[in-house]
């Protein structure tokens, strides 16, 4: 009995069987006829969890938090010049010449201040590329002169040897304040004569960097800069003594000490020549920053570096004396700087530190052509100068000149490790070309 409606059920599930066809319509051909359904069974998939459907794209696709995409300055490549005209630091000079009367303190002349160079003009020329499509990363360069500054200065006695000029130090053998005369009216022992002082100073200096724009837009732009940075200071001062007896008064130069002492007088001009000088060049890395923003066609920018280096310190220190005599030598040494002491040549390297600032305006005059007028300051610590290697103590043993010369004595002047800070500072006009 199940088995019989078990039968039933499956006979009634299946598909009634199509009818045979029967005659076409006049006028119809059996391929327009509607094709018959399938009669195969549809196959089922079992149901599962939902297929992944992944989101849809942004309209502006974003990129990676790491991933700079901005674009530079439009620009390609740049090159230009400036006019500069720097003030540099005053030559420091120590005490040279003093006015002595009897029964008075030493007034100054000479010396015991700072002398200014006053303005030194040069040039300045710079260039660079972007180095990449996107103008991001770049390379730069520069080279700058000034002209070399010198001063001069100097005090002379009158006729009659008056004012009485000398030259004080420290003498290095009695511990106390000492003199060396140039000029005495005093019948006995008359002289007339002087001092001058002559310094110089020279700056150069050259730049290679790498630049990385950080930002750019029609308003402003904003730059890392990392490289090397060289600057070249040179520096001198030197005193020059003449002195000239009068009447039968002689000056003492002593040639040979086997000789009497009336012997070594020689009654001619006497000269006695120091000099010092510096050169500082300085060999490092330079970091810094720099800025522009624009209104229109003007625009103002800035510029700050800062860096360290070696600096290489070369000291040369020379003198002489000799007098208008025929045939009588040339002495090394003056009274500043003597042989045995502290003549000669020295080279040391230190640790330097150096910063640099510029502003500039502008105005963007073509599509090409920028004009800019600005302002720099450059600062450099440790630095050697040449008034700086004078040392006041001497020993008059070693003055060719000195009635004891070539005794035994105390080696001075000494080479002094003095150092100074430097800066220098002015104007630059210019002009510049991109493409």
């Amino acid at each position: 009995m199940l088995s019989g409606l078990v039968l039933t059920a499956v006979l009634a599930a299946q598909p009634a069987p199509a009818a045979p066809p029967g005659p076409l319509p006049p006028g119809t051909s059996a391929a327009a006829q509607p094709a018959a359904p399938s009669q195969t069974p549809l196959l089922t998939v079992p149901a599962g969890p939902p297929a992944y459907q992944p989101c849809a794209e942004p309209t502006a696709p974003q990129p990676p938090i790491f991933r700079d995409t901005h674009l530079g300055p439009p620009d390609s490549v740049w090159f230009g010049g400036d006019y500069l005209m720097y003030w540099l630091k005053p030559a420091q000079v120590p005490l040279l010449v003093a006015s002595s009367q009897p029964g008075q303190p030493l007034v100054p002349v000479l010396g015991d201040r700072d002398y200014e160079f006053g303005p030194a003009h040069g040039g300045r020329l710079h260039a660079g590329a972007w180095l990449n499509d996107r103008h991001t990363v770049g390379l730069g360069a520069s080279v700058f002169l000034l002209e070399q500054k010198t001063l001069a200065a100097g005090v002379n006695s009158g006729p009659d040897g008056s004012p009485r000029l000398v030259r004080p130090f420290v003498n290095a053998l009695l511990g106390q304040s000492d003199v060396y005369t140039v000029s005495d009216p005093v019948a006995l022992n008359r002289l007339i004569g002087g001092v001058s002082l002559s310094a110089g100073a020279r700056l150069s200096g050259a730049d290679l960097f790498v630049v990385r724009n950080i930002a750019s837009c029609l308003n402003y732009s904003f730059d890392v800069l990392a490289g090397g940075k060289y600057l070249d200071l040179d520096e001198y001062l030197a005193v020059t003594q003449v002195s000239r007896p009068v009447g039968q008064t002689g000056v003492f130069f002593n040639v040979n000490p086997n000789l009497p002492l009336a012997t070594q007088q020689q009654f001619a001009t006497l000269t006695l020549v120091d000099r010092f000088r510096t050169r500082n060049q300085f060999w490092g890395g330079v970091l810094g920053v720099r800025g522009e923003y624009r209104f229109g066609p003007a625009f103002v920018n800035l510029t700050l570096k800062g860096g360290v280096g070696n600096n290489r310190q070369t000291v040369d220190i020379d003198g002489f004396s000799e007098v208008s005599v025929p045939r009588e030598p040339r002495l090394p040494g003056g009274l500043l700087a003597l042989q045995g002491a502290n003549l000669g040549r020295r080279v040391s390297n230190r640790l330097t530190v150096l910063a640099e600032a510029g502003a500039q305006v502008g105005v963007q005059v073509s599509r090409h052509l920028r004009v800019t007028i600005g302002y720099d300051l450059l600062y450099l610590e440790d630095v050697a100068r040449p008034g700086d290697q004078i040392d006041p103590i001497i020993s008059p043993a070693l003055v060719p000149t000195s009635e004891i010369f070539r005794q035994v004595g105390i080696v001075s002047p000494i080479r002094t490790r003095a150092r100074d800070d430097w800066y220098a500072h002015g104007v630059r006009v210019g002009m510049e070309l991109q493409y």
